[in-house]
């Protein structure tokens, strides 16, 4: 059977974490129409693929994966919201669902941290994920990450146009923090671990 016969049989969000689990890699098709399944030349050469492209191939950056997810979400009437969060010329797309009262962290791109996640409420969810992201690539400063919410990229956005997009659009870290801990995250490493 088919990737896209088996993704469009999917029924539950455990189902999709499953199927994406057994079904799909870390990887990219370049601008030239080259599977890579590393970062070098990323920058130049990444645009976002399509998701025939990514069915047919199984490969996908978090990008491509997080747009695999909204479909599946959209199809069955779940609201979701997307993000960014970006640092030190890295970039991560992630994909939040709402479900009975939870938020819910829907992670398959990220090996170290592959799983549905609920979480009380958004804040929460958003707070440990720059937690997250801070600890695992030891950013000592707040100040060096944007965190933005987004709707569907652009079919084949490539670096540029999602840095544009980051740079245009509201940072939400200064909402989920009080300028007191905003201060502290600047001054204190150690404060990271405290969120």
């Amino acid at each position: 059977m088919e990737l896209k016969e088996k993704f469009d049989k999917l029924n539950t969000p455990e189902e999709l974490f499953e199927f994406m689990k057994s079904n799909l890699k870390w990887g990219w098709i370049s601008k030239s129409g080259e599977l890579k399944k590393k970062v070098e030349d990323f920058v130049k050469q990444y645009q976002l693929s399509t998701l025939e492209q990514v069915l047919k191939t199984g490969c996908g950056t978090c990008f491509e994966q997080v747009e695999l997810e909204r479909e599946f979400f959209v199809r069955k009437n779940i609201p979701i919201q997307t993000y960014i969060i970006e640092a030190n010329r890295m970039a991560h797309a992630f994909l939040v669902f709402e479900k009975n009262g939870l938020f819910y962290k829907f992670e398959h791109s990220s090996p170290n941290n592959r799983g549905i996640f609920p979480f009380d409420d958004i804040v929460s969810l958003l707070r440990n994920e720059i937690k997250h992201l801070m600890i695992r690539h030891k950013i000592k400063n707040i100040n060096k990450l944007s965190l933005i919410s987004y709707n569907q990229l652009p079919a084949f956005s490539d670096t540029q146009s999602i840095k544009l997009l980051i740079n245009n659009s509201d940072d939400i870290i200064p909402t989920i923090f009080t300028t007191e801990e905003l201060d502290n995250l600047n001054s204190n490493e150690k404060s990271i671990h405290t969120l």
